[in-house]
């Protein structure tokens, strides 16, 4: 959506909501004994919250499209659902300028492929209109906003030629009518997580590619134009695999890409962000996160170039299964803090949204049950119900500055060696003991430019970074 819109709008329906009143603080796990998972959501002016997700083995004997209501403090309202004897998922939720609900996801066909499915709604979940998107292969689109002139764009891939994915992108008219459609890829697998119209009318896509980047999966994002032509295509990563699960304008105009990040064979993944400007060139890149596995699945801008995030994470519940983390991170990637939302299974936050109560809801899987649908309101502070293991900032690590072009500074409690690799898992340099009560300044003047992992040693385990030499 048009970003001065977009802004207008929020505003607009923040004033005319109910009363200030003081925020509800909540965390809702809610479900049956099916499998469930809520994957997007959204708010209306009047405080109420609508999730979209799927139920396993529903009502119409196969997956289901599920919609939830829910009231400000968090409890349901009503939960319906959407299906037939095939397989239908809700991926994506949106409100529109009309006061009204737009789902995208995917239906299952006769030739056992997905279409993808297109839901107008209203506010009590009667539906408006339906459509579907079939083509000869197998698609889907997880990401759909409303667009200026009052209809909608949304992303997700479709199979092509080769036997793998293609990036895929659709703008359709205010009735669902195609207007144009987007095809972006080559021998490998593509896949389109967000895309969203920009200040200047166009569009900004990212997704992951294996087909044409620096090796493994990359970062790609693409800016659009308003009548579907490509302005640029670039890719972002290295050796090892990336994988975005986002991107957002900022209020300067710049874009955040977000997601996971691969280190070495030790570790699977640490969060990362990337500001980007609006050619497509890198302005600088941080990973950060503990010693297990992270990922960053969806982040908004808070003011002074912070960005409140959540995502899934192991780092910090003792190297137990993946649970919901929030996190408030800076633009050169310092940690502020971190809540650890602790439950059994396996938990994932799929998306962070803005309130109009002057704070953030957050959903995704909680993995108790077989995987129930999970709803939470947050603020800046990480404020949110009990059960909430909080991570402050005097347990990171702080590796700085990164990018660097001489010496690497490394600062932190604790720290029994530093070791810093190539990718290829050579070692170049290894400090042990650290003296100066956890700090360290390393020249690396004789570095090669490029990328390289430096591993701390904690007496809590191994945090692994990736750092980049100018």
């Amino acid at each position: 959506m048009n970003k001065i819109y977009f802004s207008f709008l929020f505003i607009f329906t923040c004033l005319f909501s109910k009363a200030q009143t003081a925020p509800c603080y909540f965390l809702k796990d809610t479900g049956t004994v099916n499998t469930e998972t809520s994957n997007s959501v959204t708010e209306f002016r009047d405080g109420t919250i609508y999730v979209t997700g799927v139920q396993g083995n529903g009502l119409h004997g196969n997956d289901d499209i599920a919609l939830l209501k829910f009231d400000s403090c968090g409890n349901v309202l009503w939960i319906k659902y959407y299906g037939d004897s095939l397989s239908n998922q809700g991926l994506g939720i949106n409100k529109t300028t009309d006061g009204k609900l737009v789902i995208i996801g995917t239906t299952g066909n006769a030739s056992g492929n997905n279409d993808i499915l297109f839901i107008k709604l209203d506010s009590s979940g009667n539906i408006l209109f339906q459509k579907k998107y079939a083509v000869a292969a197998n698609q889907s689109a997880k990401w759909i906003e409303q667009t200026s002139d009052k209809g909608f764009i949304f992303c997700g891939f479709v199979a092509d030629s080769y036997g793998s994915n293609d990036i895929y992108v659709v703008k359709i008219d205010s009735v669902g009518i195609v207007q144009w459609t987007q095809q972006v890829g080559s021998t490998g697998n593509e896949y389109a997580d967000a895309v969203h119209e920009t200040s200047a009318g166009n569009f900004i896509v990212t997704g992951d590619e294996n087909s044409y980047g620096a090796g493994g999966y990359d970062v790609e994002i693409i800016k659009i134009s308003k009548t579907g032509y490509i302005i640029w295509d670039k890719t972002f990563g290295d050796r090892l695999n990336n994988g975005c699960q986002g991107i957002i304008e900022l209020s300067n105009g710049k874009y955040l890409s977000y997601g996971e990040t691969e280190t070495p064979s030790s570790i699977i993944f640490d969060f990362f962000i990337e500001l980007v400007d609006t050619s497509g060139v890198s302005i600088s890149r941080h990973t950060f996160g503990g010693p297990a596995a992270d990922a960053l699945f969806s982040a908004v801008e808070l003011p002074g170039m912070e960005f409140l995030c959540t995502g899934y994470s192991r780092s910090y519940n003792g190297f137990q299964q993946y649970d919901v983390v929030i996190f408030k991170v800076d633009s050169s990637g310092q940690m502020k803090w971190l809540k650890d939302i602790v439950s059994p299974g396996i938990d994932i936050g799929y998306e962070i949204i803005p309130s109009c109560k002057r704070d953030y809801l957050v959903t995704g899987l909680f993995g108790d049950n077989n995987g129930n649908y999970f709803l939470t309101r947050t603020d800046t502070l990480g404020n949110t119900t009990v059960g909430v293991n909080t991570i402050s900032n005097k347990n990171e690590m702080w590796i700085y500055p990164n990018p660097f072009t001489k010496d690497i500074c490394v600062s932190g409690d604790q720290i029994k060696s530093i070791t810093i690799i190539d990718l290829l898992g050579s070692k170049l340099v290894q400090i042990s003991p650290i003296k100066n009560n956890g700090n360290c300044t390393i020249d690396l003047s004789y570095l090669l430019p490029g990328q390289y992992i430096i591993q701390v040693q904690t007496p809590t385990g191994t945090i692994n970074r990736k750092i980049t030499k100018e």
